[in-house]
């Protein structure tokens, strides 16, 4: 599992994290911003400053 951990000024944090990284696995099958499903592959920058989790749930298979 590949992760980070950004402190912002503001005192809260915003984590990124990867699941099922491998080098097989290199394409992105999903992606979840605090638990919600993100389709348009876009995040906004108060969605960073108010901190949370981003993750990455990675395939060996493009997304069709």
């Amino acid at each position: 599992m590949k992760n980070a951990t950004l402190n912002l000024e503001n005192g809260k944090t915003f984590e990124i994290e990867a699941k099922n990284q491998s080098d097989k696995n290199v394409y992105i099958e999903k992606i979840e911003l605090n638990g919600k499903t993100i389709k348009d592959f876009t995040i906004k920058h108060k969605d960073i400053m108010n901190g949370g989790k981003l993750i990455f749930l990675m395939s060996d298979k493009p997304k069709k």
